[in-house]
């Protein structure tokens, strides 16, 4: 599902696009008893008409994740798969219960 921008609402001809592609899509619908079916019936055509007259949101590509951050996780994981290997060869389990 695209997200929507709601911010293009503020602009007074994107506006009355959306309320007239909201009444033409709405004005389709049937008159149902189940409640989640008159919540998707509710739900389609807002969602329709918003994607017809709304553009999409535009995605800012930020980098998550640095270099250096990477390679402290990567020195972080190192150590820790030698300190397992330490306890290990002395005969030490990582596990602190037994099973009776």
């Amino acid at each position: 599902m695209k997200r929507i921008n709601v911010e293009m609402l503020k602009e007074e001809d994107i506006h009355e696009r959306y309320i007239m592609e909201l009444a033409q899509c709405y004005g389709q619908r049937n008159r149902l008893a189940d409640v989640e079916e008159k919540w998707k019936d509710f739900q389609g055509p807002v969602r329709t008409a918003a994607e017809e007259s709304l553009q999409g949101r535009p995605q800012a590509n930020k980098v998550w994740l640095q270099q250096d951050t990477l390679e402290l996780v990567e020195k972080k994981r190192l150590a820790f798969a030698h300190w397992q290997g330490e306890i290990r060869h002395e005969g030490k389990s990582t596990i602190s219960w037994q099973r009776k």
